[in-house]
């Protein structure tokens, strides 16, 4: 199967998340990915899902804390918080 950046942004915290296989997909990309080719485009795709996760960053700088991020890793570990 395959993911747009779209897809695997758009999921990120709803319910089709999981059933989707998004967030498996997305988790994968970010931790344990390398490019093959086109090593510009794949940073480009990194920083985008890396965005999502900080969407609510504009006007919480002093207090954000990426804990949805910091969660998403830790399920991804079958840890728990």
């Amino acid at each position: 199967m395959h993911y747009t950046v779209d897809d695997l942004v758009g999921t990120l915290g709803t319910r089709d998340d999981d059933k989707t296989n998004t967030f498996t997909a997305r988790l994968l990309l970010l931790l344990e990915s390398r490019p093959l080719l086109e090593d510009e485009v794949y940073s480009e795709v990194i920083s985008e899902v890396i965005a999502a996760y900080w969407e609510d960053y504009d006007g919480h700088e002093a207090e954000f804390v990426p804990a949805f991020l910091v969660n998403d890793i830790l399920r991804f570990g079958g840890l728990s918080v």
